[in-house]
């Protein structure tokens, strides 16, 4: 016989739980001599009923405050959860590829806390495979030892990593599911949060996330275009959205479905035929998901982002994708995403059925000439050039938040907007067959002047070098990730 996990409304009902089910196995000689409650004094009152076993009580003691529930530990006075299996790692071994393997697999994280935290021994297992292929016995190299000893050594600090066990601190209303996806060339991930209006015992109502489960998932070791693993990561969101609702008891009123990528919503909301590949992910999403649901998240705002680059345990703690993104957290129920780049995609896809719909002949003289072009020389110095190049772009519809009475840069965000446009004008310039044949998946020429670099279309549609910086998990996504420019 397993153990029995419930939680209750309040403690005269879990009392009344207990005691039945104190009675119902009794009838077939079945006796229960252990319970378990984070509620002071419910225990003792369970031991009072005329049971020829008196139930054990365990967690009176501070050795005991805690146990261990569906593989996680629950701690029964501070009423939280952690990870503790296999939080530490026997150094006297040997690493091999069996060593390493075996001990990501007995971290056991059955809700994702710590995924941005185990996917970093997941991304050193597949540069193994890559370069020396699977010889699980064979001793790793010095490059890679290095790096699997300085995650392992973080193991121990995962104890003091913890949720608590109960998603709201009070009654709460207006419950809302958040999920939100993300991918980076390695990894795509998904987080679930819920939102609600808690009622506190001031009578003051606050809005509060809690964190439900996680998920990040290595690439594969064929090579995925972005747009590819953009609709991998949206598909697992609306899979975990799917795994959330049969495993909550309480009604959810409203969900909402995030992604940072237009690509993905664009798949959504197109009704033209696809690439099977697309076409599959896409019908797999819609199959629980409605169009409707699908909404866009910065960026930068993005909690799902952390699994996809991996994080010390200790700046996970801390971070987003335990304790929900920043813009989720304001007043209105039920929340009010801004719908500006939902309409622009929608504005764009009628647009185009109604030019498809019309039969016309053109002829393209020069595909990759622009027609815009920076006198860079009239400007005396970069920072100059870049000010100018922000102010011109405060007139666009998605630049309005820049806007203000005064000439004053104040957003440091601003000035680093304005970059990255004068840097995807740079390679629009210098390489604009490069980046027509990477924006239609193919491979390079040979002989173009970026192929040593491998070259792939990265975040804001930036060329950027493979090399192999890539594998050294703890810089900058920048540093393995440089931009390319003339």
């Amino acid at each position: 016989m397993d153990d029995y996990l419930d939680s209750m409304e309040s403690p005269d009902e879990a009392l009344k739980r207990s005691r039945d089910l104190v009675k119902l196995p009794s009838k077939g000689g079945f006796k229960l001599t252990k319970f378990i409650s984070n509620v002071p004094g419910l225990l003792d009152e369970l031991e009072d009923q005329s049971v020829e076993t008196v139930p054990k009580v365990i967690g009176a003691s501070m050795e005991e405050s805690s146990s261990h529930v569906l593989g996680l530990k629950w701690d029964h006075t501070k009423d939280t959860l952690v990870v503790s299996r296999s939080t530490s790692c026997d150094s006297s071994k040997a690493v091999t590829q069996r060593f390493v393997l075996s001990l990501v697999a007995e971290v056991f994280d059955p809700i994702g806390l710590i995924a941005p935290f185990t996917v970093t021994a997941r991304l050193l297992l597949k540069d193994v495979w890559r370069l020396h292929g699977q010889s699980r016995d064979k001793k790793l190299p010095n490059e890679m030892i290095d790096r699997f000893s300085s995650w392992s050594s973080k193991l121990p600090t995962l104890a003091l990593l913890n949720i608590p066990r109960c998603y709201f601190s009070g009654h709460f209303e207006h419950l809302e599911l958040h999920v939100i996806g993300d991918r980076s060339q390695e990894v795509y991930s998904a987080v679930a949060f819920l939102r609600a209006l808690v009622s506190l015992p001031s009578e003051i109502k606050r809005t509060e996330l809690a964190y439900v489960i996680g998920k990040a998932r290595g690439a594969p070791m064929k090579t995925l275009t972005v747009p590819k693993l953009e609709l991998q990561a949206a598909l697992l969101a609306a899979r975990l959205r799917e795994e959330t609702f049969k495993a909550l008891t309480v009604p959810v009123q409203t969900t909402f479905m995030w992604t940072d990528s237009t690509t993905v919503l664009q798949c959504l909301n197109s009704l033209d035929k696809q690439p099977i590949f697309v076409a599959n992910r896409v019908s797999a999403i819609l199959e629980g998901t409605s169009v409707d649901q699908w909404h866009h998240v910065a960026s930068h705002a993005n909690p799902a982002d952390a699994g996809t680059r991996g994080m010390s345990s200790e700046a996970l703690q801390k971070s987003s994708w335990l304790h929900g993104p920043q813009f989720l957290r304001t007043s209105d129920f039920p929340f009010q995403p801004n719908t500006y780049v939902i309409k622009n995609i929608k504005l764009k896809s009628h647009s185009t059925e109604a030019s498809s719909s019309e039969k016309t002949s053109t002829l393209i003289t020069d595909v990759f000439k622009m027609d815009f072009s920076l006198p860079f020389r009239m400007f005396s110095s970069y920072p100059k050039l870049l000010r100018i190049l922000a102010y011109c772009m405060r007139l666009l519809p998605r630049h309005l938040a820049y806007r203000s009475s005064g000439e004053e840069i104040v957003d440091p965000e601003e000035l680093n907007d304005a970059e990255r446009k004068l840097q995807l004008i740079t390679q629009s310039e210098s390489f604009p067959l490069e980046r027509q044949q990477l924006a239609q998946e193919k491979q390079i020429n040979k002989k173009s002047r970026i192929a040593v670099y491998s070259p792939f279309i990265g975040t804001g549609g930036l060329l950027r070098s493979t090399g192999r910086v890539k594998r050294l998990a703890e810089i900058d996504s920048d540093l393995k990730h440089p931009i390319i420019l003339d």
